[in-house]
């Protein structure tokens, strides 16, 4: 649910001949430009961060698209550290990256 008031969950769109994902518009301002800002710093900051969005990149995804995907992931990564109750921990990131579409 926070995926889609956040922005980062994908919408399909469908009729009877194509399909179409394309970037969810209805959602919270706030909250999106904050996982914007969360995933852009991010991709400065962290290693395995931007060792995903260059794989991203290479695999044929847009920067918004790539951004999103790694808003994404840290929103997932925050659910669980709070779920847990945990601090974060980098080191738990240094596995190779699995890139997902989406």
């Amino acid at each position: 649910m926070l995926r889609t008031h956040g922005g980062v969950a994908p919408v399909t769109k469908q009729s009877g001949k194509r399909r179409q994902v394309v970037m969810r518009r209805g959602c919270n301002p706030r909250l999106r430009h904050a996982l914007y800002h969360m995933a852009r710093v991010a991709l400065q900051r962290d290693a395995h961060c931007n060792r995903v969005y260059t794989a991203l990149r290479a695999k044929g995804q847009r920067h918004g698209q790539a951004l999103r995907n790694v808003g994404d992931r840290l929103l997932r990564i925050l659910m669980a550290m709070l779920r847990h109750r945990t601090c974060y921990d980098a080191s738990r990131m240094r596995r190779e990256p699995v890139v997902q579409m989406g």
